[in-house]
């Protein structure tokens, strides 16, 4: 078993955040960009307040395939575009009435992948378009509509769904940040620091942005963030735990399937410490996730070989340079901050123990794998979007003091220097979960010059 380590003093600057309010105020920061609006046109900054809405990229086919699954009982999503075309919600109120012709589905002629073709005036040649009467199944892993029609089906119909799947975004990246903070103090963190270290992750980074979001990666972050935890501190007889992180993960790996590179580990863990009985119940519900997924790719795409989306090999270079300092989705870019952790993970890693072993090895997998696939930048978003679920990972490295060596003559420079690049990390984020859209396509200093010129 993992002993937790004794949490050590905070420093005076963390003992001012070890306070009751800390959560609730964090939680209320989160919330709040969710009812401002701004219009969908990446250029316009006017905010006006309402119920939250969805914006794009993804967001309004997650949420058309959320209709099908809660009002249709399926996963055929046709009628739900048609619909929308005609000034229905179901790809999103700022949908309704346009013409759907940015589907994502697609299908396999045989063992060839066909993507539902493009904005007109392009015209696809017949054999790239699907047979008549052939349904139209979602190119996106059904785990998050999944998730939410299981939430959220009482809501059928009623025009606030979509307003409601957006802050199911929230109050799941809140509890996310709970059991974050849970395991910092397990990992040795007094009460100040381990606040100070989720404030970091939650306001500095775009995990902040993801929340307000109907992407999967609010739904993943938290996965990590729950899963490591309660199965971190988890007594050898505290099996509802374990069980508990299993199925955490388990839907985590019905949203995303590469997302068992980030569970694999635990089950490492566990089995190292010959708890057979914990490995088995921690397995039970990750494999029954592979075999639903499996069985869904059999039956609405032709064969368990025929993923929804087939995987694409890019460049592992290209994109690690990307998703650390591409001008757009950059991680260093949107989030300085993040700087901290990663200088503090070669100390950790060696004082860390297991914990330390286990965060790197899932953190360093999954983020290989999104660098590898050709399109690591994510698509239309904000950020690193694809690398976004494993922070908490990398900010654990902030549980401890990272730099204990460092004389106090030089610390105040240091803590100056270091407030600095946290200021400017929580501005940027700030700014993209205001002016939100504005931020999809440009580094923060070229949304500057659109909101002065």
């Amino acid at each position: 078993m993992l002993r937790r380590t004794m949490a050590t003093a905070d420093a005076p600057l963390f003992a001012q955040l070890d306070r009751r309010w800390f959560f609730p105020v964090l939680c209320a920061l989160l919330l709040v960009p969710q009812f401002l609006n701004t219009p969908p046109n990446r250029n316009a900054w006017v905010i006006r307040p309402g119920l939250p809405l969805i914006t794009s990229g993804d967001e309004p086919h997650y949420l058309t395939l959320l209709h099908s699954l809660i009002e249709d009982g399926d996963f055929d999503v046709k009628n739900n575009y048609d619909e929308a075309a005609r000034g229905g919600r179901q790809s999103g109120i700022r949908r309704a009435g346009r013409p759907q012709t940015d589907r994502h589905v697609g299908f396999y002629a045989g063992e060839v992948f066909v993507g539902q073709p493009g904005p007109p005036p392009v015209t696809p040649p017949p054999e790239l378009l699907p047979p008549p009467g052939h349904p139209e199944y979602s190119t996106h892993p059904p785990g998050l509509p999944l998730f939410l029609a299981a939430v959220l089906w009482p809501l059928a119909g009623s025009p606030q769904l979509e307003s409601w799947a957006l802050l199911t975004s929230w109050a799941v990246t809140c509890l996310g940040a709970w059991y974050f903070r849970a395991l910092l103090e397990h990992l040795g963190a007094g009460r100040g620091r381990a606040n100070a270290v989720t404030a970091l992750l939650f306001l500095t980074t775009p995990a902040w942005h993801y929340s307000r979001t109907l992407f999967s990666e609010p739904y993943l972050l938290a996965s990590v963030a729950i899963g490591y935890s309660v199965v971190l501190t988890a007594r050898p007889s505290d099996w509802g735990r374990i069980l508990a992180g299993g199925v955490v993960l388990g839907i985590g790996l019905l949203m995303k399937p590469p997302f068992a590179l980030c569970a694999a580990p635990l089950g490492v863990h566990l089995l190292l410490q010959r708890r057979y009985a914990a490995t088995a119940i921690f397995a039970a519900p990750l494999v029954t996730a592979v075999v639903a997924t499996l069985v869904y790719q059999h039956l609405f795409f032709g064969s368990i070989w025929h993923p929804p989306q087939p995987w694409r090999s890019g460049n592992i270079w290209t994109g690690l340079r990307g998703l650390f300092l591409d001008d757009e989705h950059g991680l260093l870019i949107v989030a300085p901050a993040a700087a901290l952790p990663l200088l503090a993970w070669p100390r950790f890693a060696r004082t860390g123990g297991r914990p330390a072993l286990l965060a790197l090895a899932g953190g360093t997998a999954y983020l290989l794998l999104m660098a590898l696939w050709l399109e690591w930048h994510g698509g239309f978003c904000y950020g690193p979007r694809l690398i976004v679920p494993v922070l908490p990972l990398l900010f654990l490295a902030l549980a401890v003091e990272p730099w204990p060596e460092i004389p106090a003559t030089r610390r105040r420079w240091l803590t100056l220097g270091l407030g600095l690049l946290v200021a400017c990390s929580f501005l940027i984020n700030l700014g993209s979960v205001i002016f939100f859209r504005m931020y999809w396509t440009g580094i923060p200093w070229t949304v500057i010059g659109r909101l002065l010129g």
